[in-house]
């Protein structure tokens, strides 16, 4: 089979040297619980937001990390209460 679609590259997983990575997967893990608990796709959760699909599945494997606007955002449209992960300036 010879697929001459460009193909995207994703990030590699961040490099745990100061404990972040760790950090971040378990705020994407968190943002994935929630998503599904509503019943969504990461594709609704992301036209909801009015961001990438692609940023959405990057924040929940971890290898991005979700800017506080982010978080604010997603604890609305996931209807959280709160219960979405926080992230102090």
């Amino acid at each position: 089979m010879n697929d001459l679609s460009p193909r995207e590259e994703r990030p590699a997983p961040p490099v745990e040297a100061d404990g972040t990575a760790h950090l971040f997967r378990a705020l994407g893990k968190q943002i994935k619980t929630l998503r599904e608990l509503m019943g969504i796709t990461q594709k609704e959760l992301a036209q909801r937001m009015h961001v990438s699909e692609d940023l959405i599945g990057a924040i929940e494997r971890g290898v991005r990390l979700p800017q506080p606007d982010f978080l604010q955002r997603a604890d609305a449209v996931l209807e959280a209460r709160g219960a979405a992960p926080r992230l102090r300036r």
